[in-house]
Formats: structure tokens, C-alpha cells, sequence
């Protein structure tokens, strides 16, 4: 399933500036619809910015435009209240009714449309976020993954323009995470519905961000499209080095036995089996330091991904590694290695280098449903 249609793309101007105790915060950045998604460290101002954009902190000196609608313009004196925003919002903590049933949670949301109409209905809600079997249930009954799809879903058929999401991940184990996740995903893709999601998880922002605006200090230190800034080494150092590399979008291009294949860029992946048909759209991230270098292609390897790429750039890191930028067709792949194997293998750009990627390496691919 693609995109849903009939919905107008929508657009997210943000220029605030503020002083909070000891914090400063002076952001100003601009997205088209998607997946908008904050990343930095604690204390960054994610969570800031978020507040400020529903209305539930107030700014000293600030600009927000929503899909053309101007709700907050200090200099023009214009202010709109939170509940008239038409923006929902999920906590880090779910904040449900204890004394309500999930469904009668879920049914709150309905008080506040005035003549609004959701992007998806009760029962398109519920099955998008797997509600079915938690309806009769309290919240006390509940894990913290199942109160945070419900919170989702409360927030979903408030019949939002804009979904914020701050952190809603945090403080879950890792399969409650993953359900999540995908959760998110869906609704990311099928409700087409613009999200704010705050976060400092790589692995978050890899999957779901179509924009991504890294936060340091209380500025804005790079914005632009999540795949970019993803692929470019100059960055790597916010992201961390640990956790720098490419995300790459592909196709399922075959499944077999314990294997399913991806074409990237006209190149094939091949990583542990799918649950996806032919054709599926993906998304997977790879890990700088999971790519290994060679100028020649080798022979008599155990690893099934060799790809040849072309050298885009190499930069050399303040920790003495190299991060190195290559081409994959449209895609992008980044490769961290160390400065003496830099300069013993000559790598320059447009020079021929093949990546070697180990099976093992590679986390599952991520489903994507986009046109």
C-alpha cells in the first residue's frame, strides 16, 4: 500500500529564540511534509521546540508556520492557543485515564474535533496499531508499548495536521520498541500523516525521518533531507562514530531459502530472510564500520555482499580515522577505516573501491510503503 492520497502536502517553518534558566535556544529550520526528526544529546532543546510548536511553552521572540498557517508571530502579535492548533501530542509517558477502558480513551479524542475528520477511522485506527485485543483493558493492565500505540491512537483520531512525538520510545525494552516502531512506520506511511519525532536514537531517526534537523547547545546544527546528511562524512561526528553510516532505499528482489535479496542502486544485498514479497520497497541502514575497503576486487571471500562503488570523498576525522564517502548508483554508502589503510590503499575521489558488507553485519531491512 502507497501513500494515502486526497491529503495536501503540508509544510513546517520553525524560527524561535529563548532563554530558559541557564538554557539559550535560537533554532530556526524549515521542512516539507514527512517524518521531521530532532536529533541531539540531552539537553539539546528537542523537547523545547517541540512544546513551543504545540503551544504548551511560551518564547520570548519566535515565528511557527504550519501548512501556511501562521500560530505563533511574536512581531505581528499573533498567538494561536494550543487547543486550536489542531497539533497532537505523545508524551514519553502515555498519560491514558486510568479509570477508562482503551476504548473509551481512544473515543476522548472525538470531544475535540469540531467538524474535523480523522485521517483514518476508529476501526482503521485500531487496526493500523493492533488495538483489537487491549480494547476492554485498563491502562493498569497494560505494558508500556501497548499505553504508548493506545496514546498514538488517542492522539490519531483527534484529527491532528501535525503529530508530535516526544521521545515516546524511551525507556522501552527492544521488542516493545520494535512494535512500536512500526507502529510509527505505518502511520508514517499509510495515514500520511506530518509527524515531529524527537530523538536521540540513531536507529530511530534511520528508519522513520524524511528530514532531519541536528540539534547541539540550543541551535540548529545541520537540517536537510535524512539521507543526506546521513551520507555525508562531515557529519558523522554528530551522528557519533560508532553509529555513523548510509541509509539506502531498495527493492526485495528475490527471497530464498534463508536469504532475501535487495536491489540497491542496481546492486544486490543480500541480508537474513524477509517476511516481504517481490517488489517490496525498503529501507536499511549500514554502519560505516561495518564496510571494509579493498581497491581490487577480492576472491575467495566468505562475505556474499561485494559492491563496487566509486570513491566521493575522504575525510579525515579529528580522532585519526578517515571517513570515506561512496557513490552506489543514486545511493551512498560510508566506509570508516584508518588512516594508514587510507593512504595504503590510495584512496581518492572517483577511484574504484569495493565494499565488502558481511551477512551478519546487516540488521533487516525495513519496510517502506511510499509511491
Amino acid at each position: 500500500m502507497g501513500r494515502a492520497t486526497g491529503i495536501r502536502p503540508m509544510s513546517v517553518e520553525v524560527d524561535l529564540k529563548g532563554s530558559f534558566g541557564d538554557f539559550t535556544l535560537d533554532v530556526s529550520f524549515d521542512a516539507p511534509s514527512g517524518c521531521i526528526s530532532l536529533f541531539g544529546r540531552s539537553g539539546a532543546g528537542k523537547t523545547t521546540i517541540a512544546q513551543s510548536i504545540a503551544g504548551l511553552r511560551k518564547v520570548k521572540q519566535g515565528r511557527i508556520v504550519v501548512d501556511g498557517d501562521v500560530l505563533l508571530d511574536t512581531t505581528g502579535g499573533a498567538n494561536t492557543a494550543p487547543h486550536q492548533r489542531n497539533i497532537g501530542v505523545v508524551f514519553q509517558e502515555a498519560r491514558l485515564f486510568p479509570h477508562y477502558d482503551v476504548t473509551a480513551n481512544l473515543n476522548f479524542a472525538s470531544r475535540f474535533l469540531g467538524g474535523r475528520t480523522p485521517q483514518l477511522s476508529f476501526d482503521e485506527t485500531v487496526d493500523l496499531l493492533d488495538l483489537q485485543p487491549l480494547l476492554k483493558r485498563r491502562p493498569r493492565d497494560l505494558s508500556g508499548g501497548e499505553k504508548q500505540r493506545v496514546a498514538i491512537g488517542r492522539a490519531l483520531l483527534s484529527a491532528p495536521r501535525l503529530l508530535v512525538l516526544d521521545e515516546p520510545l524511551t525507556g522501552l525494552d527492544g521488542a516493545r520498541r520494535e512494535q512500536i516502531l512500526q507502529a510509527l512506520e505505518r502511520l508514517r506511511d499509510r495515514a500520511a500523516l506530518p509527524m515531529i519525532h524527537i530523538s536521540h536514537s540513531v536507529s530511530e531517526v534511520a528508519l522513520l525521518a524524511d528530514t532531519l534537523v541536528l540539534l547541539a547547545n540550543g541551535s540548529v546544527e545541520h537540517s536537510g533531507a535524512a539521507r543526506d546528511i546521513f551520507a555525508n562524512p562531515d557529519l558523522a561526528g554528530m551522528l557519533g562514530a560508532e553509529e555513523a553510516g548510509a541509509v539506502l532505499n531498495g527493492t526485495v528482489s528475490r527471497n530464498d531459502n534463508a536469504v532475501t535479496a535487495i536491489d540497491v542502486g542496481g546492486h544486490e544485498l543480500q541480508l537474513g530472510k524477509m517476511d516481504a514479497p517481490h517488489g517490496t520497497k525498503v529501507r536499511l541502514r549500514i554502519k560505516a564500520s561495518d564496510v571494509i575497503l579493498a581497491t581490487a576486487k577480492p576472491t575467495g571471500l566468505s562475505a556474499q555482499n561485494i559492491l563496487s562503488t566509486v570513491v566521493d570523498q575522504v575525510i579525515e576525522r579529528p580522532d585519526g580515522e578517515v571517513m570515506v564517502s561512496l557513490r552506489l548508483g543514486d545511493e551512498r554508502l560510508l566506509a570508516r577505516v584508518t588512516k594508514r589503510a587510507a593512504v595504503a590503499l590510495e584512496l581518492k575521489p572517483d577511484t574504484v573501491a569495493y565494499a565488502i558488507i558481511k551477512f551478519t553485519s546487516l540488521p533487516r531491512a525495513y519496510v517502506v510503503e511510499r509511491d
